[in-house]
């Protein structure tokens, strides 16, 4: 292990050296608070959660200002709502006219109800610090990065109705609240990436590939 490490610092210092760019995204390091408040456009926050073990904390950072405050949720709390919420896209008894899977929220087993819980337990309580935004910047931890904040849902009407926080809100996410965002420096704003081509191609095994009904489901790779 200490001669893997060794090979790694090595890695990215040589990194450092010769894509100075590149290991700023990797690692940008701790960033002043105040430099983030600048580097925030108005309308936008940043929102950092810490999972604790007996309290779940949360950091709000906006331009025109800082607000943080706890949950009152236990981890444990926090993995039996998400457990509650998971959800299965695919549903494998209904299909459409040409024999595809549905995706909606009335077949794909959305649980509007326990993600309206979530939303309860995890936004709520910031409603008042990110009034004004429309622009959310979301740093999860621990569980909380396998959850689509987009669908949370802050609303369900006595018909049924749902509104989830994707209508409310352009949500992306961060590592960590130093790798929001990488101004050049001396710059107030925020340098845009050029040249940047991110591919994702998963393998999937056969057994990936069957369906609960017993189908194969043909996936294509790309070129």
């Amino acid at each position: 292990a200490a001669e893997l490490e060794k090979r790694r610092a090595a890695f990215l210092e040589r990194i450092g050296r010769e894509h100075p760019r590149f290991r700023q995204l990797l690692s940008p390091g701790l960033q002043p608070l105040d430099r983030l408040r600048k580097d925030l456009p108005p309308g936008m926050a940043l929102l950092e959660y810490f999972v604790g073990e007996e309290e779940t904390y949360y950091w709000v950072v906006r331009q025109d200002g800082v607000s943080s405050g706890t949950l009152g949720l236990t981890r444990d709390r926090l993995q039996q709502l998400l457990q509650d919420a998971s959800f299965n896209l695919y549903s494998p008894k209904k299909v459409d006219f040409y024999g595809d899977y549905l995706k909606n929220q009335r077949w794909a087993g959305i649980k509007t109800r326990a993600l309206n819980r979530l939303y309860m337990a995890l936004m709520k309580p910031l409603e008042r610090d990110l009034r004004g935004c429309g622009r959310l910047v979301v740093v999860p931890d621990g569980k909380l990065h396998y959850l689509p904040f987009e669908m949370l849902v802050d609303r369900i009407t006595p018909a049924g109705d749902v509104r989830f926080l994707l209508e409310s809100y352009e949500i992306s996410y961060r590592p960590y609240a130093g790798s929001a965002f990488l101004s050049s420096p001396g710059s107030s704003h925020p340098a845009p990436l050029q040249n940047v081509l991110l591919i994702g191609d998963p393998t999937f095994s056969r057994q990936q590939e069957q369906q609960n009904d017993g189908r194969t489901v043909p996936i294509s790779h790309l070129p």
